[in-house]
Parts: C-alpha cells; sequence; structure tokens
C-alpha cells in the first residue's frame, strides 16, 4: 500500500508539474508576443469621402496579433478616463500634494468608439479628418530595444519548449535520456553562481541597461538632428541605416524633419523626406515641417514637402495653416501652389482672420490678386467689423483690386 501510496503521489506532482510547465510557456510565449507588437494606424477615405481608421498590433511588422477597426470615423479628440472610487481614493491618480489628477485618452469617433494610446497622433488624425483631398495615411510606432529583446528571449524560449514538448510527445520518451554526456556539467556552486549572474544581469539590462545602451542611441539621434540642422544629408542616410525612428521628437515635440525646415536645410529635407519622415508631423504648438518652411520663407523646402504630399490644410494652436502664412508674407507663387493642394480660400484661423485679411495687411497687390482670382470673399468681416479693404495702409493696387472685389 505505501509503495502504491508513493507512486500515485509522485504521477500526481508529475502530472501538476507538466500542467505548471505548459502554464510556465503559454505565459512566456503570450509575454514574447505582446512584448514583441508594434503599433500602427492606417487611414483610408473612401470615394465617398467615409474614413475608416484601423489600428493593428503586429508582431515582426507581419503578423497581426489584434486589429481594431472604427468606420465612418467623424472625430478624434481627447476624453477624461473614468475612475471608480477605488481608483480616486488610491494614490496612482495623485499628484505629490495628494491632489487627483483625471488622466485622459485619445478616442476616435465613429460608427464605434475606439480608444487609442498615443496622444501625439491626435494632430495628425486630426488633420487627415479635415483634409478631404488626402486619401490615405499610415501612422507607426516602432518598439524600443528592451522590448525587442525581451520579446526574442522569450520567444526563443516557449518555441525550443514546446519543441522538446512534441518531440517527447512523439518519440515516447525524452531523445536525450540515456544520451553520454559529452559535456562536464558544472559543479552546483559555480552553476548556481553562473544562474544568479544571468538572473542579475536580466534584471540589470531592463531596469538600468539604458544608461550604458542610451548613450549609443542617443548618439544616434543626436547625429540625426544635428545632421538636419546642418543640411548634411549624408549624415541623415547614416542615422537611417543605423535604424534611427526619424519621427523621433524632442521635449518640444519637434521631428529632425521639422527642425531641417525650420533653418532651410534643403538637403536635409529631401534626405529625411526619401528617408521615410513623416511630413505632417507637429510639436507642441501644432506646427508642421510645412508650416514652419512658410513662416522662415523657405518656398524650395515648402516646395519639397507639398511635391511629398504634406497637408497644406494643417493648423497650428492659432488655426493658421499654410495658405495663411504665405499671405501674411505676400508670396503669389506659394499662394497659388497651396491653393492647388487643396485649401480652401477663405478658411478662417481662430481669430476669424481669412488668407485674404493677412494678404491685404501684407500689402501684396499679387498676393491679393492670387486670393481673389482664386474666389476669395472680400466682403468678409472680422468680429469687430473690419473688412479687408480696412487693414490696406497706402498701397493703391491692393486697394483697387480690393474694391473691384467688393462692387465700389
Amino acid at each position: 500500500m505505501a509503495k502504491e501510496s508513493r507512486q500515485s503521489k509522485a504521477a500526481s506532482q508529475r502530472g501538476m508539474a507538466k500542467i505548471i510547465g505548459a502554464l510556465f510557456i503559454l505565459v512566456m510565449l503570450a509575454a514574447g508576443l505582446l512584448l514583441g507588437t508594434e503599433s500602427t494606424l492606417s487611414l483610408r477615405r473612401d470615394d465617398k469621402g467615409a474614413v475608416t481608421a484601423v489600428n493593428a498590433w503586429r508582431i515582426g511588422g507581419h503578423i497581426t496579433l489584434l486589429k481594431r477597426t472604427v468606420r465612418n470615423l467623424r472625430e478624434v479628440k481627447m476624453q477624461t478616463i473614468s475612475l471608480t472610487q477605488k481608483e480616486e481614493r488610491s494614490s496612482a491618480y495623485r499628484n505629490s500634494f495628494g491632489m487627483l489628477n483625471v488622466p485622459e485618452q485619445v478616442v476616435l469617433l465613429g460608427d464605434s468608439m475606439l480608444p487609442y494610446p498615443y496622444r501625439e497622433d491626435l494632430s495628425l488624425i486630426s488633420g487627415f479628418l479635415g483634409n478631404k483631398a488626402k486619401k490615405a495615411a499610415l501612422l507607426l510606432h516602432p518598439l524600443d530595444i528592451r522590448r525587442k529583446v525581451a520579446s526574442w528571449v522569450l520567444l526563443a524560449l516557449a518555441v525550443f519548449s514546446i519543441a522538446g514538448m512534441i518531440v517527447t510527445k512523439v518519440m515516447g520518451r525524452d531523445p536525450l535520456a540515456g544520451a553520454p554526456r559529452k559535456v562536464k556539467p558544472l559543479p552546483p556552486a559555480i552553476g548556481q553562481a553562473v544562474f544568479l549572474c544571468t538572473i542579475v544581469l536580466l534584471l540589470w539590462f531592463f531596469s538600468a541597461g539604458h544608461r550604458v545602451f542610451g548613450p549609443v542611441a542617443v548618439n544616434k539621434v543626436r547625429q540625426l538632428f544635428e545632421s538636419a540642422k546642418a543640411d548634411n544629408a549624408a549624415g541623415i542616410d547614416k542615422a537611417a541605416h543605423a535604424g534611427v525612428f526619424l519621427d523621433l521628437r524632442d521635449d518640444q515635440g519637434t521631428t529632425a524633419l521639422m527642425a531641417a525646415s525650420r533653418v532651410g536645410a534643403a538637403k536635409a529635407v529631401e534626405a529625411l523626406l526619401k528617408a521615410g519622415a513623416n511630413p505632417d508631423a507637429g510639436d507642441l504648438s501644432d506646427n508642421t515641417a510645412l508650416l514652419l518652411a512658410v513662416q522662415g520663407n523657405h518656398a524650395d523646402i515648402a516646395m519639397l514637402l507639398l511635391d511629398a504630399g504634406a497637408d497644406a490644410g494643417l493648423a497650428d494652436t492659432n488655426g493658421r495653416n499654410a495658405l495663411h502664412m504665405a499671405a501674411e508674407r505676400g508670396d503669389a507663387a506659394m499662394i497659388r501652389r497651396i491653393l492647388e493642394a487643396g485649401v480652401k480660400v477663405d478658411a478662417e484661423d481662430a481669430h476669424g482672420w481669412t488668407p485674404l485679411f493677412f494678404a491685404a495687411a501684407s500689402g501684396s497687390a499679387d498676393a491679393v490678386t492670387a486670393l481673389l482670382n482664386a474666389g476669395a470673399d472680400g466682403r468678409k468681416k472680422l468680429p469687430d467689423g473690419r473688412n479687408p479693404l480696412d487693414l490696406v495702409h497706402a498701397d493703391p493696387a491692393v486697394k483697387a483690386a480690393l474694391m473691384k472685389a467688393v462692387g465700389r
């Protein structure tokens, strides 16, 4: 009886060990897949103008693990997250003074509601919805090196474990059982030390490894931004080949493409666009590379960006788009090119100013004429009652053009 009891207990323990082992393998597999996924958001507008948004989480850029779709997307906005009473009482959502910080998240609203984790994409999605001429956009968020390494390690362990279980099941026995030992095992003390050192090394890598590997990544990013500002196309190509995410932002939300556009680095802009930089990314003030190029009077760069498909309808936090800024500079050629991109000629900024008001104030008869020829409304009034003619200082040609437009 005692022998049977011991055998039964041993069989039970083996069965439990198998269950625990299987669960451990499943956890490793799930964790490896989740850590190795990267997010993409694709936006597509059909012939009827309806927008479909697809947020996909893929591993290796090909295998889709999760896909969420919103059809007839009409709005993207920040929404306050509802907290339970328990969450409100906890310290997780309170600052150092104990005050409650209610978190917000980006949500896509259409036939359904979809929470979206990346706040920095808010202006890009909103700009796509506002630009009816744009048919498609793709927003990508790549993985950092630590998540990649963790994913590779966990998936490799899970795959080897599953392969071993399958081989053992098929053969009916452990294929290594009874095999001659060609590798001399380490003494227990050394083996334990190696195991502990491996665990410590892994913990260090994921908790403090950035202190060693971080400077390497920082140097690559620094090379990208410095090359962009110095108009160094070769440096940009080198950074791109080194795997630097081209749409990486600094603490002001500025990308390398924005930095190059601001200083007039045409070669750098061309290299960045060729390498796949997103021309529609916005900084903390929603300035895009195109807006910065027009503001800086870098017409050649603005043309490069427009030719690359930059969204000319995107506006900054004051509601001013590229057409407003070109009109403010009195640049008739730029005005005509931006209008070709499909921007509304009478788009208003946050203060009710249309591009025609800016053109009138600039004193450029060519800019005023270009806007009027495109259908700008010369009778439009500001909230204080002024019309474009009231903003003209002394230029008779500008006055004449506007007086003709309003029928005086």
